[in-house]
């Protein structure tokens, strides 16, 4: 209940950046019990996730200690899986007490319900477990790609599968418009040589409305000119071919750029 508590404020958090902080707190435990703790190698890649941050950082900081104070000897490794609308931090290593950790497991559970949920599976390899902490990642953010590339939307899908990422598709732009309007995506990205109506005009009329202009543009194009791009408005621009780690990346500052509580005016 008191766990439960903390879980008031969700906001779009970057799991990567949740990691990291819990990782420093338990950090002096690890190393007096001499453990390593081993985190997922491309932390910008990992999804924004919906989370009262403080809370999320507990139950982080909870699971890795737990994990942390029964690991027999070595290392922990920390994995992210992400299926539907969850999202799963798995934490592998070989335990020295496997009763008493389900016991500790069974308590922490009892915490943090219905917030999350903890599990206890056999792990990878043999002698090893799996400690599995699961979060709702809340509403999934929506992407709408104009494209009108059949084979670039679906290199774009196949980047975001594994990710808690809606796509939709707008293969003419002049349909772009009364699609952002209604859909109200979390991201816009944008081709720039398309026809009928080229990608700048797309992003003018975008960010010249006031149903609209909120909404991040990500310039995608053969067509690189990043100082225009962001004079017109976009929040940045990625040339073609781009990599599925920086479409991540850019994806995600998007999400929590868009989290960010506004600047005081001062006054």
């Amino acid at each position: 209940e008191e766990l439960a508590l903390f879980a008031q404020n969700p906001t779009e958090v970057r799991l990567g950046t949740a990691l990291c902080d819990a990782v420093a707190l338990v950090e002096p435990l690890a190393r007096q019990l001499a453990v390593e703790v081993r985190l997922p190698a491309a932390l910008g890649e990992l999804p924004v996730i919906l989370a009262d941050r403080a809370f999320l950082n507990q139950m982080l900081t909870q699971v890795l200690s737990l994990s942390i104070q029964a690991c027999n000897s070595g290392s922990i490794n920390v994995t992210v899986r992400c299926s539907g609308g969850d999202v799963a931090v798995r934490i592998g290593f070989p335990p020295a007490d496997h009763e008493q950790l389900e016991a500790r497991l069974r308590q922490a559970q009892r915490l943090l319900q219905p917030q999350a949920s903890i599990s206890l599976s056999d792990g990878d390899e043999p002698g090893t477990v799996t400690v599995s902490l699961t979060l709702p990642t809340g509403k999934p953010p929506v992407l709408l790609v104009v494209e009108d590339n059949p084979g670039a939307i679906e290199l774009y899908r196949r980047y975001l599968a594994s990710s808690n990422w809606q796509v939709q598709a707008a293969t003419d732009p002049r349909a772009t418009f009364e699609l952002t309007r209604r859909l109200h995506p979390d991201v816009v990205v944008l081709d720039l040589m398309m026809p009928h109506v080229d990608g700048w005009s797309v992003l003018r009329t975008l960010k010249g409305h006031p149903d609209t202009a909120d909404v991040p543009v990500i310039v995608c194009s053969v067509v690189d000119d990043p100082a225009l791009t962001r004079a017109l408005g976009a929040v940045c621009s990625l040339p073609k071919p781009v990599s599925r780690a920086d479409l991540l990346l850019a994806l995600n500052r998007c999400l929590e750029s868009r989290s960010r509580p506004a600047p005081s005016s001062g006054q």
